[in-house]
């Protein structure tokens, strides 16, 4: 599933899953999960938005409010940005991006859930004590 940007581009889900990634994980300040890997990443985009006051700006905003999926969306559009204008940041970012997601949970207890495409039901969880039920109320086992 690619979201769709403000100018109706179809957002890179590369630069869309990093800018969730930096949003909630900096929210929860969780520098864990590949953490060489994840702390380098953070570095390289700090150090990169230093630059470049708005894409700063996109990304105290998207860190001060995750669930705001414009705020994620103008994250998403500022690390595309930095990638356009500095085609060897977006290189490194992919890099660090790939280290990070090809191994999400060492030594964190992370939960890395992904969802391509339409769905009709889904639970995304770590541990789940209980029961789940779509639709109909639970009713007795058969």
């Amino acid at each position: 599933m690619t979201s769709v940007g403000r100018e109706g581009n179809d957002m890179d889900p590369v630069l869309e899953a990093v800018a969730t990634a930096l949003a909630t994980r900096t929210a929860h300040a969780v520098v864990a999960g590949g953490k060489g890997a994840w702390e380098a990443l953070v570095r390289l985009v700090r150090h990169r938005f230093a630059e470049d006051s708005a894409a700063e700006r996109a990304w105290q905003a998207a860190v001060a409010d995750p669930a705001d999926a414009e705020g994620v969306a103008s994250l998403t559009r500022a690390l595309a940005d930095a990638e356009r204008a500095n085609p060897e940041f977006g290189v490194e970012l992919r890099q660090l991006w790939h280290r990070i997601s090809a191994n999400p949970g060492v030594g964190t207890h992370a939960v890395v859930n992904q969802i391509d495409g339409d769905v009709e039901s889904a639970v995304q969880a770590r541990d789940i004590h209980g029961g789940i039920a779509f639709g109909r109320p639970p009713g007795p086992h058969r």
